[in-house]
């Protein structure tokens, strides 16, 4: 069966189902031969009919695997809108008010035919939602490479600073943490030139459209790179794991990082290879931690809540039961960007970008309304 044959029925059967039964979710179970049509299935669910889906191969459900089990049924709580764990109010300061939006974003270049020398950005942006930072809607969008992303990005922004607002009595959260993970070391003269001064002026237009004249949302941004050479090793024996590396939850903030700068590197899991490696996150703008360590009742530093935050973050994926290298922002948009992977294989048959003027047909890829505010993407 070729693939346009394939995208037929299968949004044929979809839109049956969904017409008929109108499920909450659909389990759909993929045989060795159909493994090469689940990125159809996924485009009918997430962007045809607009209703969750999960896909498991067939041999799993011959297997009396129980974590594997406990993977998928975390993963649809997670799509249905539920809470599989959160950090404790009580470990979060200052930030368990609930008046904190935590943004990550990631920008990935994948080329927009197979084949084809034309290359399009995928930019999937996430925020926290809900009581213990347990969900994190997407959203997601393709730009032609280099051009337009810093307006698609403050679009994104702001669309999940409506899905706040709705949330939350139509108020304004009061901080703004972006976690933004970067290619090159040229991203943060990218975002303190260019992004930076959109932000407040975005927070302002979105206030007063709905007669909030009160301060305007502080703005934070780390950026996260993943992409160094520097290792650590313990000089204890008392510091060192098993396999003697250095033990989760180690920072390095002095020596190794850059003079006048705002950086460190925390390494939240117990390596156990050698080229495994910590993440580095640069702070180039902050109006929160500063503010935040002031407080009356703040037992600590701007430095030290930042970092105590972000390694809590690295805990909290709610797929798994395990920490993740990177915090759950930055988990959660890459995770968005692989599912518009899956969508782009339908470039095969259309392209969506045209290697002479570099213009890019979204309206493909756009997400259906009904999963735009949940973690469709798992």
């Amino acid at each position: 069966m070729n693939e346009l044959t394939a995208q037929a029925q299968i949004k044929e059967a979809v839109g049956l189902l969904h017409a008929k039964q109108h499920p909450s979710m659909i389990l759909i179970i993929v045989s060795p031969r159909a493994q090469r049509f689940i990125h159809l299935a996924r485009w009918a669910c997430d962007i045809i009919h607009g209703v969750p889906s999960i896909e498991v191969k067939d041999d799993w459900l011959t297997r009396n695997d129980q974590d594997l089990y406990g993977k998928i049924a975390l993963r649809m709580n997670l799509k249905l809108g539920g809470q599989n764990h959160s950090v404790d109010p009580a470990d979060l300061g200052c930030f368990a008010n609930r008046s904190t939006m935590i943004v990550g974003v990631t920008i990935e270049s994948v080329p927009a035919t197979k084949g084809g020398a034309s290359t399009v950005s995928i930019i999937g942006i996430v925020a926290s939602s809900g009581h213990g930072m347990s969900q994190w809607p997407a959203n997601i969008s393709i730009q032609a490479r280099k051009t337009g992303l810093l307006h698609c990005l403050n679009t994104l922004i702001e669309s999940r600073l409506h899905s706040w607002r709705e949330e939350h009595g139509n108020r304004m959260p009061e901080d703004v943490v972006i976690f933004h993970s970067v290619e090159s070391d040229g991203d943060d003269e990218l975002w303190v030139e260019q992004e930076l001064p959109l932000l407040p002026d975005m927070c302002k237009k979105m206030a007063l459209g709905v007669g909030q004249h009160g301060p305007l949302p502080r703005i934070t941004i780390v950026l996260v790179d993943e992409h160094h050479d520097a290792r650590f090793f313990p000089t204890a024996d008392t510091e060192s794991s098993k396999f003697g590396q250095s033990l989760a939850g180690t920072v390095v903030d002095r020596g190794i990082t850059q003079p006048g700068c705002w950086d460190f590197f925390l390494q939240p899991l117990g390596l156990m290879r050698i080229e495994n490696r910590p993440v580095r996150y640069f702070v180039i703008f902050d109006e929160v931690f500063r503010r935040r360590s002031s407080f009356p009742n703040a037992c600590l530093g701007p430095a030290d809540l930042l970092q105590d935050l972000t390694h809590k973050l690295c805990y909290l994926p709610g797929e798994s039961t395990r920490a993740q290298g990177v915090c759950s922002p930055i988990h959660y948009a890459r995770q968005a960007c692989a599912r518009m992977r899956s969508y782009l294989h339908l470039t095969n048959c259309t392209p969506l970008a045209s290697n002479f003027d570099g213009s890019v047909d979204s309206s493909r890829v756009e997400l259906h309304s009904m999963v735009r505010n949940t973690m469709f993407y798992l």
